[in-house]
């Protein structure tokens, strides 16, 4: 049987007893959304998206780059992050090679130790480098599992 607002108003134990359900519905999606506003980390949102990357060229800015090198190394370009950004690189298969990520357009890598990098250099497989947006050219680094930035 679908609640109505006749339904609710009959609970006597509860302290809204005139709340109407369209009300009930309403303040629900205000709070869902607010939840959904204070899951931001520093006014970063997760992107889910994953792609693959076998060949040079230049890698998604949100989103989860799985990467392949070969038997030389994978040389690709990562831009500068925009408000909200978020990017998780992980090298899922070591060919050999190492996987180099440059900083295009200006882009930067700061950690808690360094500022400025450009590079990111991954060379066993499962190494991953998580980074966020900091400001218009500087991705900031969430996670760094065994990645050198220079």
């Amino acid at each position: 049987m679908p609640i109505s607002s006749e339904t609710i108003r009959d609970i006597p134990a509860k302290p809204l007893d005139s709340i109407t359900a369209l009300e009930a519905i309403r303040e629900i999606k205000t709070v869902v959304e607010e939840i959904n506003d204070s899951v931001k980390l520093n006014n970063v949102s997760a992107s889910n998206d994953v792609t693959a990357y076998t060949a040079d060229g230049a890698l998604a800015t949100t989103g989860i780059a799985l990467c392949t090198s070969g038997a030389g190394d994978l040389n690709v370009t990562l831009g500068v992050p925009t408000a909200g950004s978020k990017v998780e690189i992980i090298l899922s298969v070591d060919g050999g090679g190492d996987l180099i990520v440059t900083g295009s357009g200006g882009a930067t890598i700061d950690d808690a130790t360094t500022t400025g990098n450009t590079t990111a250099t991954f060379d066993t497989v499962a190494e991953k480098l998580v980074l966020a947006y900091k400001d218009a050219t500087t991705w900031v680094v969430v996670e760094n599992s065994g990645v050198v930035l220079a």
